[in-house]
């Protein structure tokens, strides 16, 4: 079935004298006294513009966000010039400066290889981004937002108190709930963690993200079944944009022993996974594909984890265990 989409052009200049050349192929290089000038348009792929504002959340050090206006433009000015840079790997970055965490348009969705680009919804599919942030009241959602930048400082304290303010404000904010069991699960708050992921599931059940997450505690906890479960929700909204629901299935498929299905899922989760936020869905497909014999694919994702998290607490087994492939 073709699919319409609607791509979000952004252009980012350093005052009202921006050329419009520059708008049409990427920002030019930006002066060292930064004015940060953030502009946005929404167009449907073809031509024209959307019939409603699209909800668009912009992370350029601090995260900003607004709705276009009815010509699918939105304008947003930083009041100074950005303290921080966003992650490496993200997609969709300029000047190491600016990345779009999220764009929401009633009936679309991202996809996960161009925040950018949303794609229609067909028939019950989901999003991972909530419909709770477009209805939400401002005030609410600037205590969201504040939240959000304290959860990427992991100064758990205040992100909890921020979308704590929010859900009071907004009951059924989805997307405040999933991130306050987002806090309550970094903090080892189980419990709590899981009955914020209920209260998201709750007033937005196409919500991809809380389905994950409750399946990941499912796991790690050893309820496998559980895990499945909620998973099989999710598969049927077809989550491209969230590429742990593949891992953990995978996950599943291998404790099962049945390795050509987690193959397959494994390496659904790296596809949907092409900004490597998750490495560890190149382990995991790494693995899998080393207990079938393919040795060579699966020092290739062994590489690939190695360098997207060459730091991380298994780094050195991993490397020992592509050695040995190496020498098979």
């Amino acid at each position: 079935m073709h699919r319409g989409a609607l791509v979000v052009l952004l252009a980012l200049g350093s005052g009202a004298d921006a050329q419009q050349d520059d708008r049409r192929f990427g920002p030019p290089p930006l002066p060292p006294a930064f004015k940060q000038t953030v502009e946005l348009q929404v167009r449907v792929e073809g031509g024209g513009t959307p019939r409603e504002p699209a909800y668009v959340e912009l992370h350029c050090g601090r995260i900003l966000s607004g709705f276009t206006d009815k010509s699918g433009f939105l304008l947003m000015t930083l009041p100074e010039a950005p303290t921080a840079q966003v992650a490496t790997g993200e997609p969709q970055t300029w000047h190491g400066r600016c990345a779009v965490k999220a764009v929401f348009l009633p009936g679309y969705r991202s996809v996960p290889w161009d925040p950018l680009t949303v794609r229609q919804l067909g028939a019950g599919e989901g999003w991972s981004t909530s419909i709770a942030n477009y209805r939400a009241p401002q005030k609410a959602r600037e205590q969201y937002l504040a939240g959000l930048e304290a959860f990427d400082r992991s100064n758990w304290t205040e992100a909890e108190k921020r979308f704590r303010a929010a859900v009071r404000q907004y009951d059924a904010y989805a997307s405040a709930w999933f991130q306050l069991g987002a806090v309550y699960q970094k903090t080892g708050r189980l419990q709590e963690a899981r009955q914020a992921y209920e209260a998201a599931l709750r007033h937005d059940r196409l919500f991809t993200r809380p389905y994950v997450q409750l399946a990941e505690m499912a796991a790690a906890a050893g309820n496998w079944a559980e895990a499945e479960r909620l998973l099989g929700v999710v598969f049927p909204m077809n989550p491209i944009d969230t590429p742990l629901a593949y891992y953990y299935q995978a996950g599943a498929e291998m404790k099962k022993g049945r390795l050509d299905e987690a193959e397959r899922r494994a390496l659904e989760a790296v596809k949907y996974d092409g900004a490597g936020r998750h490495p560890d869905t190149r382990l995991l497909a790494g693995r899998i594909r080393a207990r079938l014999g393919k040795r060579a694919e699966a020092i290739l994702l062994l590489d690939e984890y190695l360098r997207l998290a060459p730091e991380a607490a298994d780094a050195a087994t991993v490397r020992q265990l592509r050695e040995e492939l190496s020498r098979q």
